[in-house]
């Protein structure tokens, strides 16, 4: 391999004065919880990986880089031990990572090369190339770990379940949003999701709603190894179901939006279907202190802009004005039957004393034609009688 003076007396010189890097490494690795560079405590990988960068540019090939750490591996030297810094798979990817730096540009061949190490690395296990914009199905041994009616399980808890929910999350955090919205389904809703969990666990599935509750929740230690340094756990309540919300999971918020414990911002949100969750509400009673409801993870939310109100076909000015003219309608008629009542009413006693009049008219002038007789006496009227019968004589 290819080996530059200068540049591994320049090395040398940086380490005599930093740390003795071989004492370092036959002390072991410790966790590394401190930033990437920093200067009080010099760790090994940290510093190999700073050389490999600094050594890339324009006029300096990487392996140029590479050959310095060969070098200072060698027993005759004994400067560092690669066996030490690099050991492990995320140091080994810091390292593969570093290299690259250097490869960004027009230039065809870098492009190509660093398409390489991604490959080769990939292959090594350094990394793991991901597609960001495709949406990978969750493996189903994973799926089958998870329990409904239940609240997230610890790896205390429930070592299986607490795996799948790792699982989910970092696939989710892999994916860009714009993949979830386009592999969406929009058919199923709330109720599909209750009556149904196990059918549809894993499904992408996209919801909207009001947000009304926003939080940051502490990440697990493994997805933090994984990369996924915050979690976020929304809640989104749909109208037509009133009370009933939707628990959201994601790693990701949108520009504009910081967690809330009351509001009122209108969502969309795609992501993985985990389970049928089981929280603890606010309630004292007893049998309403649990309530399910279904968990969704997935990379991020989409703000959107408050839905129109429904229009309405009647005009806002009649409508208005229909209590007056409905109370106006029933004096109307309640005058109208009182006044026809009152009407019939005099109408119907004119109509009485008419026939009353009448009939004692017709009463007094047919006893006024016809006397009683007075015995056999000859009537005051004989004379008027032409059928030639004059009564009865003594």
């Amino acid at each position: 391999m290819a080996f530059r003076p200068f540049v591994f007396a320049a090395t040398l010189i940086m380490a005599s004065h930093l740390v003795d890097l071989h004492s370092v490494v036959l002390a072991g690795q410790k966790e590394d919880s401190q930033p990437l560079f920093q200067i009080s405590t010099v760790e090994p990988q940290h510093l190999a990986a700073l050389v490999v960068a600094g050594g890339i540019g324009a006029n300096q090939p990487q392996l140029a880089s590479l050959s310095v750490l060969v070098a200072g591996e060698e027993n005759s030297l004994g400067v560092w031990s690669l066996s030490g810094p690099f050991a492990a798979r995320k140091e080994r990817a810091l390292l593969a990572t570093v290299a690259l730096l250097g490869m960004q540009g027009l230039n065809p061949t870098q492009c190509l090369q660093a398409l390489e190490i991604l490959k080769l690395g990939d292959e090594e296990d350094l990394w793991t190339i991901i597609n960001s914009d495709v949406v990978y199905p969750v493996p189903v041994e994973y799926l089958d770990r998870v329990k409904d009616e239940k609240p997230i399980q610890g790896p205390m808890t429930d070592d299986l379940e607490a795996t799948a929910y790792i699982k989910m999350v970092h696939m989710a955090y892999q994916t860009d949003a714009l993949a979830f919205r386009m592999a969406a389904r929009k058919d199923l809703n709330y109720a599909d999701l209750m009556r149904q969990p196990k059918t549809y666990r894993g499904e992408i599935v996209q919801v909207s709603g009001k947000l009304r509750r926003l939080r940051k929740i502490p990440s697990p230690l493994t997805l933090k190894d994984l990369g996924v340094s915050e979690v976020y756990e929304g809640w989104i309540f749909q109208d037509i179901y009133g009370a009933n919300p939707i628990c959201l999971i994601f790693s990701s918020l949108p520009q504009g939006l910081q967690p809330y414990e009351k509001g009122d911002n209108y969502v969309s949100f795609s992501g993985y279907f985990f389970k049928k969750y089981r929280y603890r509400t606010a309630s004292d009673v007893k049998e309403s202190a649990w309530k399910d409801a279904p968990l969704l993870i997935g990379r991020t939310v989409d703000l959107l802009p408050s839905p129109p109100k429904p229009k309405s076909d009647i005009d806002p000015d009649w409508a208005q004005n229909l209590l007056p003219a409905f109370l106006g309608f029933v004096i109307v008629v309640v005058v109208t039957i009182v006044g026809l009542s009152y009407w019939f009413l005099k109408t119907d006693k004119e109509v009485k004393n008419r026939l009353k009049t009448a009939q004692n008219r017709k009463s007094e002038s047919l006893f006024q034609d016809f006397e009683p007789p007075n015995g056999n006496q000859k009537p005051s009227n004989s004379s008027n009688i032409t059928d030639g019968f004059g009564g009865y004589k003594l």
